[in-house]
C-alpha cells in the first residue's frame, strides 16, 4: 500500500516514522518558528503524504494559491510559473488546485470553490473543505457534520458524518460514524462497515492501512484483509514492493503479501530508496548504515545521521561530535551507493538531492549544490530554511526580514532567480511541509 496520497483519518496516533529524518539541528526549530506553523505540526502529526513524496510539484495546473498584503490586509491570490499574480489576492485562504481544476477559498468565513478563470463555481458556503481529492466530490462540512458535494456545488452525500476523508481515485472514502471508521462509495452506500479506530485513503493499488484493536493491517476495496492487523506501524511501500513496519518496538520490512523480507531486528529504519537501498540502525551498531532488498548490510553502520538516497545515487549523511556531555555537532556530508564520501562532512544543514540539486548550509549561510558539491545558487542572508526541489523545478526557501522578524517566502528557479517580485507572506501547508522535509 503506497501512502503517496493517503491521509489519516482517527484520532491521531504517532505517525510513521522516517527516523532517519528525525533530528533537532537548528532548521528544525526554525521551520516550526515561521509563519506560525502550528498547522503545519498538526498537519505532520495526521498526514504524511507530502513527507514522503519525492514527486511533489509546485504548480499544479500553472497556478499556486500564495499569500501577500494588499492595503494592509493579508489575503490569497494565485500565481502562476512566470510569477505572475493571475487571480488578485482577495481571499482569506486557498488551497491548490485540484486535479478536476477546481480549487478551494475561503471568504467571509465560508469555503467555496474557483475554476482556473477565478470563477466562483460553487459559492462560499461550508465550514470546512477537504476538497475534490482523486475522485468527482469534494468533502464539505456543514452545520459541524461532513458530506460531499458535486462539482455544482449540490449535496450528493448528506452532511451527516463526524469526519470524512476524500475520496480515492477508485471511488471510496473513510466516513466516521459512532467512533469507528468505514467507507462509503460515491453514491453514499456503506461497502465496509464502520469498525476501524483509523483509517487512511485507498492507494493507486486499491488497498487501504486501516487500525483495528489497536494494530495496523491492510485491506482492499472489498474490505478484505490482504495485510492482517499485526504491527505497530505500516509505512509505504516503495517502487520494490516493500515496506517498513513497526512490531513490538522494532523495524522491519513486509512485502505486499504482509511476509517479511527484513525481520523486525532494527531499532530505527527508513524507507527504500529507488536505487534498492534503505537506511537502517542496528542496536549492536547504535549508527547508521544502509541495506539491501535482503536485508543485507551494503554499506556499514558507522554515520550518526542517514537520510535516503536521492535520485542521483547520493545520500545525506552525519558524523556527530560531541561539544558537551548532552549536545552534539553533526556535520553532513554526502556518500555514494558503496559509501564512499564523494562530498565531504563540512555542513550543519543538508537535504537530499532532487533533480541534481541540494540545499546545505555552513556558518556563514545556505546555499545549493551540485552532485559534484559545486555551489551553483546563492541565497540571502535573510534565508532560514531551504527546500528541497520540486520535480518541476522550483524551490521554496523560507526567509525572516531582519528589521521586522517578519517571515516571507521566496519561489526560485533552477537557475537560481526568484520567479516573482511580490514579497510572499506564506503559501500552502503543502508546500511548507515539503519545504521544511530534509
Amino acid at each position: 500500500m503506497s501512502s503517496n496520497d493517503a491521509e489519516v483519518l482517527g484520532t491521531p496516533s504517532p505517525p510513521a516514522r522516517e527516523k532517519k529524518q528525525k533530528r533537532t539541528p537548528l532548521w528544525g526549530l526554525l521551520a516550526l518558528g515561521l509563519i506560525a506553523l502550528m498547522s503545519l505540526l498538526i498537519l505532520i502529526l495526521a498526514n504524511l503524504k507530502i513527507r514522503n513524496e519525492q514527486q511533489y510539484l509546485l504548480f499544479r495546473n500553472d497556478l499556486f494559491p500564495v499569500k501577500y498584503t494588499v492595503d494592509d490586509a493579508e489575503l490569497w491570490g494565485y500565481m502562476n510559473e512566470d510569477g505572475e499574480i493571475v487571480f488578485a489576492a482577495q481571499y482569506e485562504d486557498a488551497a491548490e488546485f485540484s486535479d478536476n481544476g477546481l480549487a478551494a477559498v475561503k471568504r467571509d468565513g465560508l469555503w467555496g470553490f474557483i475554476n482556473q478563470k477565478g470563477e466562483a463555481v460553487i459559492p462560499c458556503r461550508f465550514e470546512e473543505t477537504l476538497g475534490f481529492g482523486k475522485g468527482t466530490l469534494a468533502a464539505v462540512k456543514r452545520d459541524g457534520l461532513w458530506g460531499f458535494v458535486d462539482e455544482d456545488g449540490t449535496e450528493v452525500i448528506p452532511c451527516k458524518y463526524d469526519k470524512v476523508l476524500a475520496f480515492s481515485a477508485c471511488g471510496l472514502a473513510a466516513v466516521g460514524v459512532d467512533q469507528k471508521i468505514g467507507y462509503i462509495n460515491e453514491e453514499g452506500e456503506m461497502v465496509i462497515p464502520p469498525q476501524f479506530e483509523q483509517a487512511q485513503t485507498f492507494d493507486h493499488q486499491k488497498r487501504a492501512l486501516v487500525k483495528i484493536y489497536g494494530d495496523w493491517g491492510i485491506i482492499d476495496k472489498d474490505g478484505s484483509f490482504v495485510v492482517n492487523p499485526q504491527f505497530d506501524e505500516i509505512g509505504k511501500f516503495a517502487d520494490n514492493g516493500l515496506a517498513r513496519v513497526k512490531k513490538d518496538g522494532r523495524y522491519g520490512y513486509i512485502d505486499e503479501d504482509g511476509n517479511y523480507a527484513v525481520l523486525p531486528t532494527l531499532i530505527d529504519a527508513g524507507d527504500f530508496a529507488e536505487n534498492g537501498l534503505a537506511a537502517v540502525k542496528w542496536e549492536t551498531d547504535g549508527r547508521w548504515g544502509y541495506i539491501d532488498e535482503k536485508g543485507e548490510q551494503v554499506i556499514p553502520a558507522r554515520y550518526d545521521k542517514a537520510l535516503i538516497f536521492g535520485d542521483n545515487g547520493l545520500a545525506a549523511v552525519a558524523i556527530s561530535t560531541p561539544v558537551t556531555e548532552t549536545l552534539a555537532e553533526d556535520r553532513w556530508g554526502y556518500i555514494d551507493e558503496d559509501g564512499n564520501f564523494v562530498i565531504s562532512p563540512t555542513f550543519h544543514y543538508a537535504t537530499t538531492f532532487v533533480s541534481g540539486l541540494a540545499a546545505v548550509g555552513t556558518e556563514s549561510g545556505y546555499f545549493y549544490i551540485d552532485d559534484a558539491g559545486n555551489k551553483k545558487i546563492n541565497l540571502p542572508a535573510e534565508c532560514k530554511l531551504p527546500g528541497r526541489f520540486t520535480k518541476d523545478g522550483y524551490a521554496l526557501v523560507l526567509c525572516e526580514d531582519p528589521a521586522t522578524k517578519s517571515t516571507f517566502a521566496l519561489i526560485l528557479s533552477e537557475t537560481g532567480e526568484a520567479i516573482h517580485e511580490r514579497r510572499i507572506g506564506s503559501v500552502s501547508i503543502e508546500a511548507l511541509l515539503y519545504a521544511a522535509t530534509p
